[in-house]
């Protein structure tokens, strides 16, 4: 799964991948850049997939309030 989110203000942006590893694990990279900076990122190995999908909504409404848009 993969969700992007863009400020046009900033013209930052924001990327989250959940995937299974090859262990079965279930695996959330967070990255973000931003037009005149270098970006960095976050991974996590999560409990499921509803766990993903629980932060994702998460991740979603904090993108929005700070003027984010989906992508």
């Amino acid at each position: 799964m993969h969700e992007e989110w863009f400020n046009p203000i900033n013209g930052r942006r924001y990327l989250v991948n959940v995937f299974q590893d090859l262990l079965g694990d279930w695996v959330m990279v967070r990255r973000w850049s931003g037009s005149c900076r270098s970006g960095n990122q976050k991974m996590a190995v999560l409990s499921s997939y509803a766990d993903a999908l629980h932060q994702l909504k998460s991740i979603d409404g904090k993108r929005r309030q700070r003027g984010y848009h989906r992508i």
